[in-house]
């Protein structure tokens, strides 16, 4: 924390990544995959997804299956990319179901139901149909 306060704008940045991550876990304690978690705390941190188009511009993003459990195995260029993956998908997710069924898919989640069930229900069309556009 040491200088925190002297880059104020990453202070805030990292504060509200971290702020979504406890909200995401007040609704669904399990069952999340990694994707929609740091997606959802990315593009909600700054609403600026620039950085994560670039990066999806120069190189093709990861599968989201491949996304479901941490992000702490992948390797350095692995990890830009699946932040920006995930982000851009979280943002595409907002703006096509809105926040109010993505509350609710987490919801489910964390009472036990199935991702590919739950996603189905709440997003109106099979995560395979979503995961599959770009």
């Amino acid at each position: 924390m040491r200088g925190a306060l002297d880059q104020r704008p990453e202070l805030d940045r990292v504060l509200s990544h971290e702020f979504m991550h406890a909200l995401i876990r007040t609704l669904a304690a399990r069952g999340v995959p990694a994707w929609l978690n740091e997606g959802l705390a990315t593009a909600l941190e700054s609403g600026n997804l620039e950085w994560a188009e670039r990066q999806a511009a120069a190189q093709p993003p990861l599968p989201l299956r491949a996304l479901t459990s941490g992000f702490g195995r992948l390797t350095g260029a692995q990890a830009p990319l699946a932040y920006a993956t995930s982000a851009l998908a979280a943002r595409r997710l907002l703006d096509e179901a809105g926040g109010f069924a993505i509350a609710s898919l987490l919801r489910d989640l964390g009472e036990g139901v199935a991702f590919e069930a739950a996603f189905a229900h709440r997003i109106q069309r099979p995560f395979a149909e979503f995961s599959t556009i770009p």
